[in-house]
Order: structure tokens, then sequence, then C-alpha cells
């Protein structure tokens, strides 16, 4: 029994760390958590439907207070249930560190090496795959709005430039903003080509945007990690 004690203990402990390191870490991406930010965030319940994850923890808290009467608040019970609570409510409350643009057929390899380096950050995507991160546009918002709100708000844009899809093109042609152009990261050909970014372009490539082979993303999102750039708030709230 005392090793379950011990073991309830440290897990608890672990994910409070995970939890804590998140939010802390999103806040040095961000510079400031705005109330405007915050509410956006929460109300648009970015990593899926916000009634799923309102539910998963109030389920949570539901369990933690149960807990009390059978192990007390002595025990690991109660407060695993609480951060387990906190953690599910994370995934409609924290703001996204990254955004990731592209095409649903190739890209699932770039989402996990984005997410592998942000952990335990969120990335967000609206890519057609199957993960937690994958997001949608809820009733009333358009799908072209939540795009240039998340295009202004995160920190750090990952954009694949490998396909010229409409859509892709369409991204493009706002990311190229400086402001917003000076947060992202363009993902080329391993020979250099960026297909979508030259019909945006003409062949003629703005100065100044990193442009990165698949095989250096790694290396560029840990150093955006390292030295995120200035931000610039978006003026747009849902």
């Amino acid at each position: 029994m005392r090793v379950l004690t011990i073991a309830g203990w440290l897990v608890t402990a672990a994910m409070l760390a995970i939890l804590a390191v998140a939010w802390l870490e999103t806040l040095s991406m961000y510079g400031v958590l705005r109330s405007k930010l915050l509410r956006t965030t929460l109300r648009y319940g970015l990593a899926g439907p916000p009634r799923t994850w309102a539910g998963v923890s109030a389920v949570l808290l539901l369990a933690a207070v149960a807990s009390v009467g059978i192990w007390g608040l002595d025990q690991p019970p109660f407060w695993l249930f609480v951060v387990a609570s906190a953690t599910a409510f994370s995934r409609m409350a924290l703001p996204p560190a990254a955004l990731l643009l592209g095409t649903s057929a190739a890209d699932r390899d770039v989402l996990d090496i984005v997410i592998a380096r942000l952990c335990p950050m969120r990335v967000v995507h609206l890519l057609d795959l199957a993960t937690t991160t994958s997001m949608r546009p809820r009733a009333k918002v358009s799908w072209r709005d939540i795009v240039d709100w998340l295009m202004e708000t995160v920190p750090l844009i990952v954009v694949d430039t490998r396909f010229d899809t409409s859509a892709v093109v369409s991204e493009l042609e706002r990311l190229l903003h400086p402001n917003i152009a000076e947060k992202s990261i363009y993902i080329t050909h391993d020979d250099g080509r960026a297909p979508a970014l030259d019909r945006v372009t003409a062949g003629a490539h703005p100065g100044g945007l990193q442009l990165v082979r698949t095989n250096e993303i790694g290396g560029a999102v840990r150093e955006f990690r390292r030295h995120p750039r200035k931000r610039h708030d978006s003026v747009r709230e849902f």
C-alpha cells in the first residue's frame, strides 16, 4: 500500500510539473497572456469541441470530490484527480504555441516533429488528420476568420510550401505580411524548391524568410523556442 501511495504522489507531481511547464513556456513564447487571448482561446476550444474537454474536466473534478470521502485529502487520489481535471481544462484554455499549415496528405511527419520540439506546449492545425491537435471552425465562425486570427496570434507558424494547393497558396498570401513572415518557418523540398511560395511570389522570394528543408525543421523549431520573435497582438476576438 505504501508503494502505491508513493507512486500516486510521484505521478501527481509529474503531471503537475508538466502542466506548469506548458503554461510557463507558453507565457514565455507570448510574452504576455492577455485576457482577450485567453477568452478567445477558451471560447473557441481549439483542441476540439469545448464541451468535450469541459465534460472531462468536470467528471474528473467530481471524482476528486468523491475521493475525499474514501481516501481523504492527505492521500494521492484527490490531488491526482484535481491535477488531471486541470490538465483536461488546459486542452481548452492553453493558447497554442504554434500553427501548422500545409496539406493533409503530406504533413503528419512534420506535425510530429513540431509537437515533439514544442512539447508540452500546444500545436494546432487545420489538416484532415485524426489527432487531438486538429481543429475545425465552429458554427458562425468562418474558416478564413479563424485562420487569420491564428496567424496573427500564435507565436510560431510552420508552413509547408512543397505543395502548391489552393489552400496553401491562399494562406501564403497572408503569411508574407512582414509581421507574420518574421515568426514563420517555411518548409521546402530538400533541393530548396518551394512550389507554393514560387506560385505566390512568381519565384522572387522576399528577403528574410526562414526557409528550411525537412531535416532542418526540428532544429529551426527548437531555436525558435529558445528565442521567440517579437509578437504583434491580433485585433480580433470571437
